[in-house]
């Protein structure tokens, strides 16, 4: 029988007075796939709300790679300028070492010309060294020599000026204050010595140091008798004083006689001067009493 229009209303009609019949038909009418195509639509849906929902966490995350890659791009230039600046400043350094080098490879050849000088001056040196020491060997034998014509002058001036004191004691004296003057030789003096010494009034060495005084000259002074014990050297010194004193202490003791101690020289020593003032000794110098 054929499938009117009325037909088709009268199927609306009882669908829509019974909906559970819905089903029903859509599953005789309708094909699997077009069953399926509402749950299709559900999961497609699904599928592009998930698909959407990754879109926008991958676009969240390529703005937070943008980001990166832009602040690595900031990095990148500050790294490149810092590594310009580092090529400059490691070129000027290098500039620096190269210079230095030249320096140092110029001091290094300083240094040679310097050592080499250094070794020349300590060979000079070392020959100048051996000329000063025979030099001090000659000048210190030379002063030996000196020293030795030094003393031999000095005895030869003592003996020669003694010699003078007592060949000239009358007039030297004279001035002085003495009158009568007489110089007792030697060989007189050491008689009578020799005599006391026997006689145990004296020791040895009381007359060896009478024997050794310079001259002893009698005299007289203010009508009084007065003997005079002479030291004589070039430059009277404090050993001169000390050596007159004594030797006066020894005669006034041993002959009861006044005994003046006398210096006589060319020139008195400021210690001397001071000693013989202090022992009252009779200071003659270029034969005149000072």
């Amino acid at each position: 029988m054929p499938f009117d229009v009325r037909d088709f209303h009268d199927l609306v009609r009882l669908l829509e007075a019974h909906p559970e019949w819905r089903a029903e038909l859509r599953r005789l009418v309708l094909s699997e796939e077009l069953l399926r195509l509402p749950e299709l639509v559900r999961e497609l849906v699904e599928a592009q709300s998930r698909t959407q929902q990754q879109l926008e966490e991958l676009g969240r995350r390529v703005d937070g790679l943008a980001d990166r890659v832009d602040r690595l791009a900031t990095q990148v230039e500050a790294l490149t300028a810092a590594q310009a600046r580092a090529e400059e400043r490691l070129s000027k350094l290098e500039e620096r070492v190269d210079r230095l080098e030249e320096a140092i490879a110029r001091l290094t050849e300083a240094q040679a010309h310097a050592e080499e000088r250094l070794a020349r001056l300590e060979e000079a040196v070392a020959r100048l060294t051996e000329a000063q020491a025979r030099a001090e060997e000659r000048l210190s034998k030379l002063e030996e020599r000196v020293g030795r014509l030094e003393i031999r002058v000095g005895r030869l001036e003592g003996r020669d000026l003694e010699r003078y004191y007592r060949e000239r004691a009358p007039a030297i004296f004279g001035q002085a204050g003495f009158s009568r003057v007489r110089v007792i030789p030697i060989e007189e003096l050491a008689s009578r010595l020799d005599d006391l010494e026997e006689q145990g009034l004296i020791s040895p060495e009381e007359r060896l140091r009478l024997l050794r005084t310079d001259l002893v000259i009698r005299a007289r002074s203010q009508g009084q008798e007065v003997w005079l014990a002479v030291e004589v050297s070039t430059t009277v010194d404090s050993q001169d004083v000390e050596r007159a004193a004594r030797s006066a202490e020894l005669l006034g003791r041993i002959f009861g006689v006044e005994v003046r101690p006398v210096v006589a020289g060319h020139r008195l020593l400021p210690e001397a001067e001071e000693l013989g003032q202090h022992n009252n000794v009779l200071v003659i110098t270029d034969g005149a009493a000072a």
